[in-house]
């Protein structure tokens, strides 16, 4: 502001000095009106200085806010990251602390099972076959208790815990349940049923191996626990089951997540990743939930 003042009264002075070169000329010719004129360019190069300088002055204090405004906004915007990215590693702490969590108790459930079961060894009688649905499995007894069509222990399982039991026979290369508290869709049990060659445990149990992880039976889902049970050839001749059910603490746990807001529009969203014939669905959305990440037209959506 100072500048451009000191300009304005340059320009006054200049304007000043042209009237009294021509005043000079009128007086005293053209000698006079020389002298003058010479004061009036240097009072006009003054003034071009001035503007110079006013233009220079007000370029640096420009472009100063411009990258101050930029500065601001990178800051703003690198704090919004961050607290997304906080955001996200907490969200993702919760799952992964829920997910380990259910899988412990799932671990702790299976024992509990088995100390409701005889503590002796389980025995797989070929030669005496009890018939279960369109099935004939061997005869399976841990002591004198015959297991097949007892639902003492798996009952008794499901009443103290709140999950399901199950033990299955071998029977070449399927795997029948012979007791179980497991229901169907229409309520039954699910005895005389055999496990799905299609089940992510069922090549494990083959190979005598455990198998912990996630399964849908009959419609409902479950954290889930195969134990094989070898003979001592070490052959499988059977499997100890359970399964925890978890849809309502995950209702939970997604109710909360999905009303949470991501500052003024955001939210939280999650997809499955596995392998599996869900890979790709929308586990959690506000409004886009059991979703197949293809049938979705978000563009920021389908690149996740």
């Amino acid at each position: 502001k100072a500048i451009l003042g000191e300009a304005r009264g340059l320009a006054n002075e200049t304007a000043a000095l042209f009237r009294n070169a021509a005043e000079g000329w009128r007086r005293g010719g053209a000698g006079g009106a020389l002298a003058t004129f010479r004061d009036v360019y240097r009072a006009a190069l003054g003034v071009r200085l001035a503007m110079v300088v006013a233009a220079g002055v007000l370029a640096i204090l420009g472009s100063t806010t411009l990258i101050v405004g930029w500065q601001a906004n990178n800051a703003l915007h690198d704090r919004a990251i961050a607290e997304l990215r906080t955001a996200a590693d907490v969200s993702e702490r919760l799952l992964s602390t829920y997910d380990s969590e259910l899988r412990n108790s799932t671990r702790q459930m299976y024992e509990t099972f088995l100390a409701l079961l005889p503590q002796t060894d389980l025995v797989a009688d070929p030669d005496e076959r009890i018939p279960v649905g369109d099935f004939e499995p061997p005869m399976l007894s841990m002591g004198e208790l015959v297991l097949n069509g007892d639902f003492d222990a798996v009952d008794r399982f499901t009443m103290a815990t709140g999950g399901v039991a199950t033990v299955f026979a071998r029977d070449g290369e399927e795997f029948i349940r012979v007791t179980t508290s497991l229901r169907r869709e229409d309520g039954l049990r699910a005895d005389g049923t055999a496990l799905a060659r299609t089940h992510p445990a069922y090549p494990l149990m083959l190979e005598g191996q455990d198998f912990l992880g996630r399964a849908t039976l009959f419609g409902t889902e479950y954290m889930t626990y195969y134990g094989p049970v070898s003979e001592w050839g070490g052959e499988v001749i059977g499997i100890f089951f359970i399964g925890q059910p978890y849809a309502e603490s995950l209702a939970s746990l997604k109710d909360s997540l999905r009303t949470t807001r991501l500052g003024r529009d955001g939210y939280f969203f999650a997809l499955d990743v596995s392998n599996g014939p869900d890979h790709g669905r929308i586990l959690l959305h506000p409004w886009l939930e059991g979703r197949k990440v293809e049938e979705v037209e978000d563009a920021a959506l389908r690149r996740q």
